[in-house]
């Protein structure tokens, strides 16, 4: 420690009288000495201040390595949420630009507004008709229904995301898929289309008949459109159709 931090008799006149000698104001009723001296006091005060604060005082050097020590910590933890936030940034760039498909895709498919465009209609005898002879049972729900455009239906196929999902066996499977397609087809804007779900021995897809009274199969897991006439394999002799 400096000499003037172990100096406790510098913080009163008195002790700095009766070390140079001279009277204190207590002991001389004129107050002249002491406030001469006063002054001279103060100044020496700010010396010892300063001189404690130097790195020739111990305790300033202990203080300062806690200091360091604080200081140490303080940027160590400043890197790491540095590093954190460019860690989110690279987070936020990400889910920035998946927003953007999202938001192109939605607006792809708002725009899909009217769904596959139509042209005629068809009533429940004429499409039990065209569909008997290519399934053992038919069950058609509505008295009559409207006639998609192949176009316009591959459009809808494209927009329509069913066939991004992933399959996984007995739980998201061949029927569903058919089912979510059949569910897209089945908003109130274009219910009405001659669309539906169709079984063969082995697997499910979905089946509707064009403007041309040509019928169609879909395959929902890649939006596949195929003839029925041309169908082979699994798309064949049709067990179910329901529309």
């Amino acid at each position: 420690m400096c000499w003037f931090c172990k100096s406790k008799t510098l913080n009163n006149t008195k002790a700095w009288c009766y070390a140079m000698g001279l009277p204190d104001s207590q002991q001389e009723p004129n107050q002249g000495i002491a406030n001469l001296l006063r002054p001279i006091h103060l100044w020496l005060l700010e010396v010892r201040n300063f001189l404690c604060n130097s790195t020739d005082c111990e305790p300033f050097k202990k203080q300062s390595v806690l200091y360091k020590a604080q200081l140490d910590s303080c940027l160590e933890g400043k890197k790491l949420l540095i590093d954190k936030v460019e860690e989110k940034k690279v987070e936020l760039k990400f889910l920035t630009a998946r927003v953007i498909e999202l938001e192109e895709e939605l607006g792809k498919w708002m725009g899909q507004s009217t769904g596959p465009e139509t042209s005629g209609k068809i009533s429940m005898h004429e499409l039990s008709e065209i569909l008997k002879p290519h399934t053992k049972q038919l069950f058609l729900s509505d008295s009559e229904y409207t006639l998609a455009l192949v176009e316009s239906m591959r459009d809808f196929l494209r927009i329509d995301p069913t066939d991004r999902y992933k399959y996984q066996t007995i739980y998201y499977d061949c029927d569903d898929f058919s089912y979510r397609l059949m569910g897209q087809a089945s908003t109130p804007e274009w219910a009405a289309i001659a669309f539906g779900i169709a079984w063969s021995k082995s697997h499910a897809f979905n089946i509707f008949v064009s403007a041309s009274k040509q019928v169609y199969i879909i395959e929902p897991q890649s939006d596949k459109v195929i003839k029925l006439e041309d169908a082979t394999g699994a798309y064949s002799n049709l067990q179910l159709v329901v529309m």
